[in-house]
């Protein structure tokens, strides 16, 4: 099913990081944006259920997994680092869900 943004964005091929991908509205809006094409850089404390994340789309070589705090330079860092050897090394959409 097309996402309501798609009449402005088109997210095939995009590059985009969601944080808080573990649970809830990040797990979910990761899995949709993998299924319209994207490559999400999936943020979350636990490794375990980013690789569930992961296993649950059609398309697991589209989610680049970083665990880490979000609070912490270094898990941030790793999530732009992922983002730019993604694509054309640009970001194109960052979803800021975590819970801090």
């Amino acid at each position: 099913m097309p996402l309501p943004f798609q009449q402005v964005w088109d997210p095939q091929d995009a590059v985009t990081i969601v944080t808080g991908a573990s649970s809830g509205i990040g797990f979910e809006l990761t899995r949709m944006l993998v299924e319209e094409g994207a490559h999400v850089v999936a943020v979350a404390r636990r490794l375990e259920r980013l690789t569930e994340l992961a296993d649950s789309t059609s398309r697991p070589e589209r989610v680049h997994c970083v665990a880490g705090d979000v609070t912490e330079a270094s898990t941030r860092e790793a999530a732009l680092n992922a983002a730019d050897s993604l694509g054309d090394g640009g970001l194109d959409l960052l979803v800021n869900n975590a819970g801090v």
